[in-house]
């Protein structure tokens, strides 16, 4: 499977110092020219990271999953059909395949939202298949 992601989810885990887990994740992860160009600026300008519209229309020309947490970018990714998961995905992927713990995993949403993550869950447990 393919993967394209705008900033949101790249920040979110680059805070927390996990760029590496979306590597282990997803193997290659692909960023339109746009994302990396608000990358290189807002590191520039101090900050972490900061994302879109490249981003969707290559998920939809391509039929790739575009990680997101931006509710626009989300909200037309269901218009278009197009495969979307964010931060918290992720994160439940990480414990369903055994990459890191549910503690751990509750940790870095902990952290993530420390960091100004918007998240509309503190706590992975009910997304656990097992739970």
């Amino acid at each position: 499977m393919n993967i394209i992601s705008n900033t949101t989810v790249l920040s979110n885990f680059a805070v927390i110092g996990q760029l590496d887990l979306l590597r282990q994740l997803y193997g290659t992860i692909y960023i339109s020219t746009e994302v990396y160009e608000e990358i290189q600026a807002g590191l520039d300008e101090g900050y972490q990271f900061y994302g879109e519209a490249a981003c969707l229309a290559i998920a939809q020309h391509r039929g790739w999953t575009l990680l997101t947490d931006d509710w626009l970018a989300r909200r037309e990714a269901e218009r278009l059909r197009i495969r979307k998961s964010g931060s918290i995905g992720c994160l439940v992927l990480a414990i369903e395949r055994g990459l890191c713990t549910l503690e751990q995993a509750n940790s870095w949403l902990t952290e993530m939202i420390r960091h100004n993550y918007r998240s509309p869950i503190a706590d992975l447990t009910p997304l656990l298949k097992y739970s």
